[in-house]
């Protein structure tokens, strides 16, 4: 079941990809702190989705549409 995770879950960002949605999910954090109630919401939530995708090097939707950014040999 290991091995069929980690296909599934397999990096699919390359290191620049992973660099600018860091720096975007830096700015949308930023500007959550500059907007109030729902827009402030969203910006987060928008914020940690990059975040999260940018540390780990995978992107679900990237996996849904079939694309890579990754220079890594698919397993």
């Amino acid at each position: 079941m290991n091995e069929s995770m980690n296909r599934i879950f397999s990096r699919n960002e390359s290191t620049t990809d992973r660099i600018l949605r860091g720096a975007l999910g830096i700015l949308l954090a930023l500007a959550a702190f500059s907007f109030s109630g729902v827009v402030s919401t969203v910006l987060a939530v928008a914020a940690a989705v990059m975040m999260t995708t940018a540390i780990v090097g995978f992107c679900p939707v990237y996996r849904l549409l079939g694309i890579t950014t990754s220079h890594l040999p698919d397993h």
